[in-house]
């Protein structure tokens, strides 16, 4: 390794500790759980949309055609009843192994011991004070600059 000193900083989790975790959820042995239920989601839509009788169920101002509010309706109907759907088919006293990770798109990973509130608020100053102090720096060091090159005259 060569003269460089080395330092390693380790955490761990322990059972009874708090945790905020943000990431992709899936089931153990399970591809991506959002991917799937994006799937489902996208057959159901596209069984409705071949179904006329279905279709003309929707159009609730019987003009002929389905408007963005009819479809978001209808859309909000079919995920309502796939939650629902989901939640009957796992019984509550069993457990399920999930695995929370980065994702395979590159999604938000974050294991905190803050709350969500707390990282969101410690997070939301970090970044504002990052933009404009980075202005307020450069700034500075543009008028240091311009100073020393005897731009201004005291």
């Amino acid at each position: 390794m060569g003269n460089y000193p080395l330092r390693f900083k380790e955490w761990r989790i322990c059972q009874d500790d708090t945790a905020y975790v943000m990431g992709a959820a899936a089931a153990a042995g399970q591809g991506n759980y959002l991917d799937n239920y994006k799937e489902k989601l996208t057959r159901r839509l596209e069984e409705l949309k071949s179904n006329p009788e279905q279709m003309s169920r929707l159009d609730l101002n019987k003009d002929g055609q389905i408007n963005m509010e009819e479809w978001d309706l209808a859309v909000a109907k079919v995920e309502q009843e796939l939650l629902a759907g989901e939640l009957n088919s796992c019984p509550s006293n069993t457990q399920i192994d999930v695995v929370i990770s980065k994702g395979e798109k590159g999604e938000v990973f974050i294991i905190s011991d803050y709350s969500q509130k707390d990282l969101v608020r410690k997070l939301s100053w970090q970044a504002f004070s990052g933009v404009f102090g980075g202005a307020a720096l450069a700034l500075a060091m543009l008028w240091y600059l311009l100073f020393r090159l005897n731009c201004f005259r005291f």
